[in-house]
């Protein structure tokens, strides 16, 4: 399932909004906030059988920074843009 961001989500997001705090705050703000309050669900998955090419496409064309990789529905990994930089310099 892909989540779709529109260009102005940036000027609304919570780390645009974290980062207007001051020192004080944002920690205040780091010590009260549960992962599951910031975190993004339904997120875009790829299977681990899947062409390496594909997972490329999907990552550029969204402009992600990792993909989580599954088999059936458990999760087994995830796919980040160092792995495709390890990749390319072995």
């Amino acid at each position: 399932m892909r989540e779709v961001r529109r260009k102005d989500d940036l000027a609304h997001s919570p780390l645009e909004i974290f980062l207007r705090y001051n020192k004080k705050m944002r920690k205040q703000a780091l010590a009260n906030t549960k992962i599951e309050e910031i975190m993004t669900r339904d997120v875009e998955t790829i299977a681990a059988d899947a062409p390496i090419k594909e997972a490329a496409n999907i990552l550029l064309e969204n402009k992600y920074g990792c993909l989580p990789v599954i088999e059936g529905n458990e999760l087994v990994g995830i796919l980040t843009e160092a792995d495709f930089v390890r990749y390319a310099a072995d």
